[in-house]
Formats: C-alpha cells, sequence, structure tokens
C-alpha cells in the first residue's frame, strides 16, 4: 500500500485559480477576475455553456461571438462577474453528479479548440459546504 496524505497545509485551494461558483437554486454562475480573464470576457459580453454530446460530463465556457448571443455577463462586486440560467446550472451539476445546492469548478488553464472556437473546459467541480474553509 502507497498512501498519500492530506492535510490543511498541503491541499491546493481555489483562490488565484480561474473558478466558476454555481448556485443551483438561486440559478447563478459567478465567474472569478482569474477566469474572466482567460475567457477574455467584460461585463456585457455574452458566455455560451457549451457540453459534448458524446461525453455529456464534460462542459465548457466560451466568449460569445457577439454580445446579444449566449448569457449576459454582469459585474458581480469589484473581484467577479456573474450571469444566471436555473436550468443550466441544475443540467450541469446534475450530469457531474453533484446534489448539493452550490459547488465550485476550476476551469482549464489552456483552451480546447474546436471548429475555431477557444472552448474553456469546467473541471473538478465540488460541493460547497458551510463548513468549507474556502468560503471564509
Amino acid at each position: 500500500m502507497k498512501l498519500r496524505e492530506f492535510t490543511p497545509g498541503n491541499v491546493q485551494h481555489t483562490v488565484g485559480y480561474a473558478t466558476i461558483h454555481i448556485d443551483q437554486k438561486k440559478g447563478t454562475f459567478c465567474i472569478s477576475m482569474e477566469a474572466a480573464r482567460l475567457l477574455e470576457i467584460k461585463e456585457f459580453d455574452g458566455i455560451t455553456i457549451l457540453q459534448d454530446e458524446e461525453n455529456q460530463r464534460d462542459w465548457y465556457l466560451a466568449k460569445s461571438n457577439t454580445g446579444k448571443e449566449g448569457f449576459v455577463i454582469k459585474r458581480a462586486g469589484t473581484k467577479n462577474f456573474r450571469f444566471n440560467s436555473t436550468v443550466m446550472a441544475r443540467e450541469i451539476c446534475e450530469t457531474m453528479n453533484v446534489d448539493s445546492q452550490s459547488s465550485r469548478a476550476i476551469i482549464a488553464k489552456e483552451p480546447t479548440v474546436f471548429e475555431g472556437r477557444k472552448l474553456f473546459g469546467i473541471l473538478a467541480i465540488k460541493p460547497i459546504t458551510k463548513n468549507d474553509p474556502e468560503n471564509e
């Protein structure tokens, strides 16, 4: 047996990473500044959500070609952006087997280029609990 030990000192937190927070009940997607930089989005841009129909657990975010397409990005305080879609929040969490109301996912640092579009994968989704130190 070969064990790997995890302690608060060696667990990697999502602070400083490109992340997206998903609230299934409110339908809110909160995008970190790092994720906004990767996606090259700003307030009032559009963002689209894409799912690989062959691998349904694979979800992607992409900047819309025009501001009129996709979900409209709005400023959420000074550090984040947001958009709303209860249907999409529930669909993503359901296919990724997340049953908590709130979850956080890391966004891939490098895009997958498909048909000339930059798609950023939604990776490592995890439920957020009341005692999660990253919520403090």
